[in-house]
């Protein structure tokens, strides 16, 4: 779906592994695969729920970054949001923002479909409708230039490549505002995976449902605080994220969420 650049969203419930791990039990472990799990130059959009109600919400962005910006998308969820229920007003959907998929309608003016010419601003590239007299084209697994012709050239493949990944990252200027739950300011910046988990701590707060690319708005709110910390209910995340930087104090559990409040506290005070 990356390199035919169709829309695809991929919803991941994790629990934990590795295999068949312990079906009942939720982890938040499938991060790094979700960000970096892919063979090649691979981005991908990646937008992560932080409660039950909040699952909808998630679910309508990720389908509207796949079918406006034509790439797949990863929805992370976990067990506990999966399994967990809370109050929900059934929302109209007149008050969502309209899903505008870059369909083609026209063809250029030498009467031939590019099925890679690209919006110049967004870098997406257009979808025609099967069926469509003279917008025949092909789309597959190998590499192709803008005309859609198998291409081995490594000057295209390069630009291709730069092509997908800024397409990616331009995503972040359509991204809404960075929304903060807490304090405005604080020495400490948390970043929680799910909104049950900071319930005991009362140091500065983020939410942040969009993990990859990082909302435009989002650099303000990290100049400020000295230390940054990723919460997780997983171990190679936070161990590999803290190693990165001595500015950031990671933290995770991998036991039930009444210990990881606990812990939480514990890692913060000290």
């Amino acid at each position: 779906a990356v390199m035919t650049e169709l829309p695809l969203v991929v919803v991941d419930v994790q629990r934990a592994g590795p295999s068949t791990g312990i079906p009942t039990k939720t982890e938040q472990t499938d991060l790094n695969q979700a960000l970096y799990g892919r063979n090649g130059e691979c981005p991908i959009p990646i937008v992560a729920a932080h409660s039950p109600a909040h699952c909808f919400d998630a679910a309508f962005q990720a389908a509207k970054i796949a079918l406006e910006h034509m790439t797949p998308v990863i929805l992370l969820s976990e067990g506990f949001l999966g399994n967990g229920s809370e109050p929900w007003l059934i929302p109209s959907m007149s008050d969502y923002p309209e899903i505008r998929p870059p369909f083609a309608t026209e063809l250029p003016e030498d009467g031939k479909f590019k099925p890679f010419r690209r919006d110049p601003e967004t870098l997406v590239r257009q979808w025609a409708i099967p069926g469509m007299k003279g917008f025949e084209h092909r789309v597959g697994g190998l590499e192709k230039n803008h005309d859609g012709v198998i291409s081995s050239d490594p000057e295209n493949h390069e630009l291709m490549v730069w092509e997908r990944e800024q397409k990616v990252e331009r995503i972040a200027s359509c991204i809404p505002a960075l929304e903060v739950d807490g304090p405005a300011s604080g020495d400490l910046l948390a970043e929680p995976t799910d909104i049950y988990s900071l319930r005991s701590i009362r140091r500065e707060r983020r939410v942040r449902p969009f993990l990859s690319p990082i909302s435009t708005s989002s650099s303000r709110f990290l100049q400020t605080p000295r230390r940054f910390s990723p919460l997780s209910r997983g171990y190679s995340y936070a161990s590999s994220t803290a190693d990165s930087s001595p500015h950031i104090c990671a933290i995770s559990s991998l036991k039930r969420t009444s210990c990881f409040a606990t812990r939480c506290r514990v890692s913060l005070s000290s």
